[in-house]
């Protein structure tokens, strides 16, 4: 029987440049060029949007793109995030239980701070 590996990945909200970095990988998953978009707007319109609710909003906004016959915009992306309540917000409850939760077994995935896990553990130190 062969040692494995498993990695647990957590993620609600990320920073204004985590979804930046989010909208910047979608639309090139979708072949829309990112340099085409304001990302920092795009970024910045809604706090507490989570990689899949940035997506739902992408696919969302080129359904609407579509139907009115146009290319996809940062206006259109704009205005269906603006549309869009995040569940950060409209089920605070869970995800603030869920970020209690993971704080101390997961790994920040954005760099942005050490978790008390990667603070306490020496395999981090080197990264």
């Amino acid at each position: 029987m062969a040692a494995g590996y498993s990695a647990f990945s957590f993620h609600m909200s990320s920073s204004p440049a985590g979804r930046g970095r989010i909208f910047d990988l979608r639309l090139r998953k979708r072949n829309s060029p990112p340099d085409r978009f304001d990302l920092d707007a795009l970024a910045g319109a809604k706090s507490g949007f989570s990689g899949a609710e940035i997506e739902q909003a992408l696919i969302a906004s080129l359904f609407t793109a579509f139907a009115h016959r146009r290319s996809l915009t940062t206006a259109i992306l704009l205005d269906q995030i603006r549309a869009t309540r995040p569940l950060s917000r409209t089920m605070a409850e869970q995800p603030e239980s869920l970020r209690r939760w993971a704080r101390d077994r997961t790994v920040v995935a954005d760099g942005s701070e050490a978790s008390p896990a990667q603070a306490s553990n020496p395999a981090f130190a080197e990264l």
